[in-house]
């Protein structure tokens, strides 16, 4: 589904053409995942917050202008 998302943006012109959907994907997903099971490791939600801004600077530089 996110693949689907991803291609879709990129369709719309929001991202970049070349930019490797199922790549993109997967770090997406590796990244909720980790900051996920560190936040129920160590019960701190701000570092997933702190991921999660992160996690949208990456996107948002593969964003088209």
């Amino acid at each position: 589904m996110l693949e689907s998302l991803i291609g879709q943006a990129k369709e719309a012109g929001q991202l970049d053409a070349e930019t490797d959907g199922d790549a993109l994907a997967l770090l997406i997903m590796s990244v909720i995942e980790g900051s996920l099971l560190i936040c129920k490791a160590g019960k701190d939600t701000d570092q997933f917050q702190k991921t999660a801004g992160i996690l949208k600077t990456i996107i948002a530089g593969q964003a088209t202008p």
